[in-house]
């Protein structure tokens, strides 16, 4: 499993996240979940890749700050 940042495209926006394991979690975006703000799952795209915990929320920042996603 990768450890980084990602991109999700829904048909209601685009949203990004972090995890220690991207393509774990985005499975879960993909299956229903009530509260979830994404909505239609279309696609992802790891962004970066980032071992550390820590530089990972960082780097998450940064990339919600540069695209401006809908659903963060």
């Amino acid at each position: 499993m990768t450890p980084g940042v990602y991109l999700v495209y829904a048909k209601n926006g685009t949203y990004v996240g972090q995890s220690k394991q991207i393509q774990g979690r985005v499975a879960n975006h993909k299956d229903w979940n009530p509260r979830s703000p994404i909505k239609g799952f279309i696609k992802y795209k790891i962004l970066e890749v980032v071992k550390d915990e820590q530089l990972r929320l960082k780097r998450e920042q940064y990339w919600i700050d540069k695209l401006k996603p809908t659903l963060n």
